[in-house]
């Protein structure tokens, strides 16, 4: 791990693995939302327009 260690050698104990922790805690959480939105990536996008006139074709098919 010294090749990755980035901090600096003033920081020690339990300050290096608080941060250390944090870091791998933002990785960790990032990833989860990576995964969670891909998912979305691939549905279908509907603009507003398309919305609207969907909205119009019910109403319309209810009203007769």
């Amino acid at each position: 791990m010294d090749n990755f260690d980035f901090l600096p050698d003033t920081i020690k104990g339990n300050l290096r693995t608080a941060i250390y922790g944090l870091i791998l805690f933002h990785i960790f959480i990032f990833t989860v939302w990576i995964l969670l939105t891909i998912p979305s990536l691939f549905k279908p996008s509907t603009s507003f327009s398309s919305q609207i006139d969907d909205m119009i074709k019910k109403n319309k098919t209810k009203h007769e």
